[in-house]
């Protein structure tokens, strides 16, 4: 063999190579990003699993839509605090999942109805705070989210697990 067949042996190892390199980069690429899904999908579940959220989301489940801003206030009362630790955890998770950092389909899996319905008795109070407030901000990434899972299911039409995967094993 020559030198320049040997060079072009050479060339070709080293393409190969570097390709090789790019399909492991790929997989361990993918792999990490399972795992950081799963990770969000463990921290969620432990963030939700307190007696203060599952009161709070009780609660708004048994109020009505629709109700000012004075009216869901005086229903509130003392736990009017407690509402609004409920709100911003929707509002992070909102921005949250616009910088990707968690997917819809997750928020989907795991809280969709909850935040729709969330949102419809929150909306009034929200745009009357708004008002009040004459800013648009309050409640921003909440609104976007609510709306993105709207958006989501309306594409989406969500199949309850029970029904989906009936024959899974």
């Amino acid at each position: 063999m020559t030198l320049a067949d040997w060079a072009a042996v050479a060339e070709i190892v080293g393409v190969v190579t570097i390709l090789a390199s790019l399909v492991y980069l790929n997989i361990q690429f993918r792999q990490a990003k399972k795992n950081d899904e799963r990770d969000a999908a463990f921290e969620l579940i432990r963030s939700f699993q307190t007696p203060e959220f599952t009161k709070m989301m009780q609660f708004t489940f048994d109020l009505p839509v629709g109700l000012s801003r004075g009216d869901l206030d005086a229903r509130l009362g003392d736990d009017l605090p407690a509402f609004y630790a409920f709100l911003a955890t929707w509002e992070s998770l909102g921005i949250m999942v616009h910088r990707r950092q968690i997917g819809l389909d997750l928020i989907c899996d795991f809280f969709s109805h909850p935040i729709r319905h969330s949102w419809a008795v929150a909306d009034t109070y929200v745009m009357g705070l708004r008002k009040d407030l004459d800013r648009e901000t309050p409640w921003e990434w909440f609104q976007w989210l609510a709306e993105r899972v709207k958006d989501y299911e309306s594409r989406e039409q969500p199949i309850p697990a029970y029904i989906e995967y009936k024959n899974w094993m």
